[in-house]
């Protein structure tokens, strides 16, 4: 692949990726310039989407003739956020179709990524191929098991399951909304009075830094969390009526 332009190399590493991918099940959504996209429905009730983009590089490395890309895929349960639309955000026209998104770069060791963000895919034709291989085993070792187990709704009945990189009280939200359409009245009043009792606990020390719900979260993400609680706290009140 000797002196190719930039884009021309972005061409080649989306048509060998949606390749791959087409063979592991993706279907082609789009291919551009600059990104790919791909789509699953494992069930009527889920859809994940892909996305393979072309990331901006620090300057000083545009000479070294490479190019950056990160992935990520987007994990939408249909009838779980409608009920979330339905309970607290009624006003909303559009709360888009993503459930939790997994960013292959949060989830792979920091040693297999340039500037702990972005894959980089060097020019060469030897490089290029292996440097491939390893951005699709990063993908499958560390993306990939996660994203599977989120092919089947159910995964919710899992209490004591959280994704990896994932805010638990963005889960927890999605948790109480399957078990208000799917369990039985009891298992679902158990698991409010369960939620309720953590979001108490969280709550009341939400300004301690020593706080066990942000271990190893930066200051951003501790905000996140925060208010993905009260979310649930609003949940859980909103909620409350309809349950009657």
């Amino acid at each position: 692949m000797k002196m190719k332009s930039n884009n021309a190399v972005l061409k080649e590493i989306f048509k060998e990726l949606s390749k791959y991918f087409e063979s592991c099940g993706w279907k082609l959504e789009s291919l551009g310039k600059y990104s790919l996209s791909m789509c699953q429905a494992p069930r009527s009730d889920v859809k994940h989407s892909l996305m393979i983009f072309e990331s901006p590089l620090i300057s000083d490395l545009h000479s070294e003739r490479v190019v950056g890309i990160s992935c990520g895929v987007d994990v939408f349960f249909p009838e779980v956020e409608a009920v979330i639309k339905q309970i607290i955000h009624p006003i909303s026209e559009d709360m888009g179709d993503v459930s939790v998104r997994l960013n292959l770069n949060a989830l792979t060791p920091p040693e297999n990524l340039f500037a702990k963000s972005l894959h980089l895919i060097p020019y060469q034709d030897e490089a290029f191929s292996k440097a491939l291989t390893q951005f699709i085993k990063d993908f499958d070792v560390y993306l990939e098991p996660i994203r599977y187990r989120m092919e089947n709704s159910d995964i919710f009945l899992d209490e004591d399951y959280y994704p990896e990189k994932i805010n638990h009280w963005t889960w927890d939200l999605r948790r109480l909304a399957y078990f208000f359409l799917h369990a039985k009245s009891f298992e679902r009043d158990r698991l409010v009075k369960k939620m309720s009792k953590k979001l108490e606990v969280f709550l009341e020390n939400v300004d301690d830094s020593k706080n066990v719900f942000f271990e190893d979260l930066d200051v951003l993400n501790k905000k996140k969390w925060a208010r993905s609680a009260l979310e649930v706290k609003k949940f859980i009140d909103h909620s409350a009526m309809l349950r009657k």
